[in-house]
């Protein structure tokens, strides 16, 4: 699974290689996440999944990072949800999710509804 990130973000502020990204969730967790910098739409791919899992990202969330460190590349995840009360999403088998993109000062990601 593989969430895009704009281009003029990732160009201006992450490499343009294959690297780990430590993502901080609103809790303090963190993630390791696979960047993929190196391709013409750059993107986060392993663990990536499992951050929206265990965020319980669901349709309309946002998702704004905020590049906290530059050295070890390590972005602070703000979540705004589009429902206060947020139910833990369960995996169900055959079941992709769709994400689009848009860019504002920071990164921002808005969780679609996933696809049957």
């Amino acid at each position: 699974m593989l969430q895009g990130l704009s281009t003029s973000f990732s160009k201006r502020w992450l490499p343009d290689e294959k690297v780990q990204l430590i993502l901080v969730g609103p809790s303090g967790k963190k993630w390791s996440i696979c960047y993929l910098g190196n391709r013409s739409n750059p993107g986060l791919s392993g663990g990536w999944k499992r951050f929206s899992l265990d965020n319980s990202l669901e349709e309309g969330d946002v998702c704004i990072f905020e590049l906290d460190n530059m050295e070890n590349y390590t972005l602070r995840v703000h979540i705004f949800r589009v429902v206060e009360n947020c139910v833990p999403l369960k995996r169900v088998k055959g079941i992709r999710s769709n994400v689009k993109t848009k860019e504002t000062k920071n990164q921002t990601v808005t969780v679609k509804k996933s696809k049957k």
